[in-house]
């Protein structure tokens, strides 16, 4: 939480990573020429690594904040409740977030293996042999 900045959060409770690693990562596309701009409401994903990765980290932003841009990926908006975003001080929970509107094209998750090999994230769920998947999992 950055008081008067953003709203912040994705780090899984009482993980000890300040960056939260999922384990997964989107492509960064924050610098390509159609991405979208830091406005008051955004919905961005940090990128956290020296590599530039985007996993778990979000944020929404309070006000424009265009010093943002090309440095993190704004996925979204909010359409309603921003009052709400901007009266919370630290240490709230968001329980749900519903998407209304989506783009047309196919998005794909990576999954970086500890060896460091990338895989989509259908392969890696091929993987797992737990049953036991936490709702954590990509």
């Amino acid at each position: 939480m950055q008081l008067g900045l953003m709203s912040q959060g994705g780090r899984r409770f009482g993980d000890s990573d300040p960056y939260g690693g999922p384990g997964y990562h989107i492509e960064h596309e924050g610098e390509r020429s159609d991405a979208r701009k830091h406005f008051r409401g955004s919905l961005c994903m940090a990128a956290t690594t020296k590599e530039q990765r985007i996993g778990s980290q979000f944020y929404i932003t309070h006000f424009p904040t265009s010093h943002l841009n090309a440095s993190h990926v704004v996925i979204g908006r909010v359409l309603d409740g921003q009052d709400i975003v901007e009266a919370m001080r630290g240490r709230e929970r968001i329980d749900a977030v519903k998407v209304t509107r989506r783009r047309d094209h196919d998005y794909r998750i990576d999954v970086e293996l500890p060896n460091g090999s990338v895989v989509p994230r259908t392969v890696w769920k091929t993987m797992q042999v737990t049953p036991d998947q936490s709702s954590d999992d990509p």
